[in-house]
């Protein structure tokens, strides 16, 4: 609504207006995410998130993924967030169960062992020297939330394509028509905007989540 020019979102005349703790929540949430100003104007990452009709932390992941040119292994971990867990209650109590788990545990938190689980199920499932549905009720695993893993992934892909920056983050191939590259050019412009915003107080100290050569997500 703010990126569509509306001047004061409390002052909408909703038809079922939300509670006003609720509105100012949801404003809160993103002023939190630098997704407006605290004057509450539309920010450059307010702009593209306001373009992809999903949850907003989701979003500026896939945001954050195109910018930096790791949009594969960031739909992967977008996706793994976005459903239940596929760790059923025997996981945690059969010792072979709990054993597998540890192989697959990251330093880096419950969503990393989720995605390295997916991983291992996507190897057996391309495999096929194993039945992958006998494979996970052994380990304790449900497998319709890997199914339901790989249908997000597909449809948050479809979103960044619809929304021009999956193109922007150098995935397509296939040449672009005139509207679809001033499209492009706008959101690259979007993008390098955004990169100048967070270098703009100089160099960031980060941590960089080291990943196995060789290993795809």
């Amino acid at each position: 609504m703010i990126s569509m020019g509306l001047p004061n979102v409390r002052l909408f005349p909703f038809i079922e207006p939300p509670a006003q703790e609720q509105l100012e929540n949801a404003v809160q949430s993103l002023k939190a995410h630098a997704a407006i100003t605290e004057a509450e104007g539309v920010t450059t990452i307010g702009n593209l998130l306001s373009q992809l009709p999903m949850d907003i932390s989701l979003g500026k992941m896939l945001i954050m993924g195109s910018l930096f040119h790791q949009v594969e292994p960031v739909l992967s971990l977008a996706a793994a967030m976005s459903v239940q867990s596929p760790f059923t209650n025997r996981a945690r109590r059969d010792p072979d169960c709990e054993a597998f788990i540890k192989t697959l545990q990251s330093d880096h938190g419950d969503p990393f062992t989720l995605l390295a689980s997916y991983r291992e199920w996507l190897y057996i499932k391309q495999n096929g020297h194993e039945n992958s549905r006998k494979w996970c009720k052994r380990r304790g695993l449900e497998e319709q939330r890997f199914y339901e893993m790989t249908k997000l992934r597909h449809q948050f892909s479809q979103l960044l394509r619809e929304s021009g920056l999956q193109e922007v983050a150098g995935c397509a191939r296939a040449p672009l028509t005139s509207a679809e590259r001033a499209q492009r050019s706008g959101h690259l412009r979007q993008l390098h905007d955004l990169k100048r915003e967070l270098y703009k107080d100089g160099p960031r100290k980060v941590k960089v989540l080291k990943v196995s050569h060789g290993e795809e997500v």
